[in-house]
Parts: C-alpha cells; sequence; structure tokens
C-alpha cells in the first residue's frame, strides 16, 4: 500500500500537472452531476488558478507522486476568522487521485498532509465540500463513505452544512389553504 509514495508540495514547474489532474476531476466529478458547471474550466483557467494558490501563504497544492509520476493532487486555503465564524477554517478546495490509485491510501496520504500544513497554521477546522446524494463516492475528494451515507466522511469528516440547489423558473409550489 502506497509504495513508491511521496506526498510533496507542488511548485511553480507542476503546474501543468495539477491542471492535467483538474482537468480529470472536473469532468469525473463535476461534469457527471452538475450540468451547469463548465468542465473546460481547468483548460481555459487552471494555469492561472494555481499560479495565484501557489503565489499565496495561506494556500497550498500537495501532489501525490507515485515513483515519480504525478497520481493525484490536492488544493486548499485557509479562511481568517470573522465575526460570525469566529473560528479559522482551512477549505479543502480540490482533490483528484487517478483510478488506478484509489483504495490505496493515495488520498488520504494527501488529506493527512494538509490537515498538517493547515495545523501549522493554526487552523482549528477544515471544512470540504461535495456533491451530495448521488450514491456514489466523490472523485473530488474521496472521502465519501458508502457504508454510512452522507452523514459521516472517512478522515473525520461530518455534514454540517448542508446546502441545495434549485433552478430558476417554472412552478415553485401550490398554496394550501391551512386546515382547522
Amino acid at each position: 500500500m502506497c509504495r513508491g509514495l511521496e506526498i510533496v508540495a507542488a511548485d511553480v514547474g507542476d503546474v501543468e500537472g495539477l491542471v492535467r489532474l483538474s482537468a480529470r476531476l472536473f469532468v469525473e466529478d463535476a461534469g457527471g452531476r452538475d450540468p451547469d458547471t463548465d468542465t473546460s474550466w481547468p483548460a481555459r483557467r487552471g494555469r492561472e488558478h494555481f499560479l495565484g494558490l501557489l503565489s499565496r501563504e495561506d494556500a497550498v497544492c500537495l501532489l501525490a507522486l507515485s515513483d515519480g509520476t504525478k497520481v493525484g493532487y490536492l488544493a486548499g486555503y485557509v479562511r481568517e476568522k470573522t465575526a460570525v465564524r469566529p473560528v479559522t477554517v482551512a477549505g479543502l478546495q480540490s482533490m483528484y487521485v487517478e483510478e488506478g490509485e484509489r483504495g490505496s491510501g493515495v488520498g488520504a496520504r494527501l488529506v493527512g498532509k494538509f490537515f498538517a500544513w493547515a495545523g501549522g497554521l493554526g487552523v482549528e477546522r477544515v471544512f470540504v465540500t461535495a456533491h451530495a446524494g448521488t450514491g456514489t463516492p466523490s472523485a473530488s475528494t474521496g472521502v465519501w463513505d458508502p457504508r454510512t451515507g452522507a452523514s459521516r466522511w472517512r478522515g473525520g469528516f461530518e455534514a454540517v452544512l448542508p446546502g441545495f440547489l434549485r433552478r430558476i423558473g417554472g412552478r415553485v409550489g401550490r398554496c394550501r389553504r391551512a386546515r382547522p
């Protein structure tokens, strides 16, 4: 398990690899679950996005290298405390592991390294978003646990902020009279 695997901080020379892995994430994950996602975004804007993250001290891009080959990545950042949420939170923005490497611990190692990085910056919580209600693991996080459903996630994540999406237009509902 994970022989020859190394988790490293990406640098500017790794941007094309990050873009390639991100493009796969978009196609496999959002492309099959969210028809409103522009799956060409990584090709058009990914380079600029990852260069931006790499230039920030409060962000990190990690690469999983298996015998020197890029097989996964994780990108995340830190959000400062606010008056509404007075805790320092890190956001696990995106994560992808090549299909042939899934189930071997690559994702867990990426998340572990991210937690160590975030903890070193005084982060108190880590937040991740994922597509809900799909019945299959999310390639973006690799942490959905099908044994327990959407309320528990591998890595100790718990669902706390559910969100819902609805298109505008069409019939919303109808009024009903309250019955005495």
